[in-house]
């Protein structure tokens, strides 16, 4: 009986401890959110879609024209997930790698480079104002009453 109640015992102990050490190191798997990247641009604009390789080349400071105007690249540095999940699946770089990549392209081409934003509500009065400007946002931030308009689905995943 003693026997009996001990297993039963140490089955409990490890289905806590897995439960433990799920709650601990895979939270974030278990708290991942899936989430969708998009291009937007103003309601006003007319730019049309844009392949990932436009739309890479363009954020590294490589001038496009498109429909015959230059097509300007807002950096997004709002929210930090954002930009990474940005650099990751679109540029396939790292932060730092970015950096380094996009100067060199700017110092070899003598083009420029995009202007960043870390104020959301600054990012959304720039792309308002120029309707040849293009940023990134996640998919649920697109409201019709912002004055912007969903140029492309960018990527769709699984976030933490």
């Amino acid at each position: 009986m003693e026997c009996g109640l001990s297993v039963a015992m140490s089955m409990f102990l490890i289905r806590l401890l897995c439960l433990m050490f799920i709650a601990l190191n895979g939270g974030s798997v278990l708290a991942a959110d899936e989430r969708t990247l998009v291009l937007v641009a103003s309601a006003t604009s007319d730019i049309p879609q844009l392949t990932v390789p436009e739309i890479r080349k363009l954020f590294l400071g490589v001038p496009l024209d498109k429909n015959g105007k230059r097509i300007l690249p807002l950096l997004n540095n709002s929210n930090r997930l954002l930009y990474e999940v940005f650099l990751q699946n679109v540029t396939f770089m790292s932060a730092a790698a970015y950096e380094q990549q996009v100067l060199s392209i700017v110092f070899r081409l003598g083009g420029k480079r995009p202007d960043r934003y870390t104020d959301p509500n600054a990012l959304l009065d720039a792309l308002r104002k120029n309707p040849e400007a293009i940023t990134y946002l996640w998919g649920d931030q697109v409201r019709e009453d912002q004055g912007i308009k969903l140029v492309s689905k960018l990527w769709t995943g699984l976030v933490d």
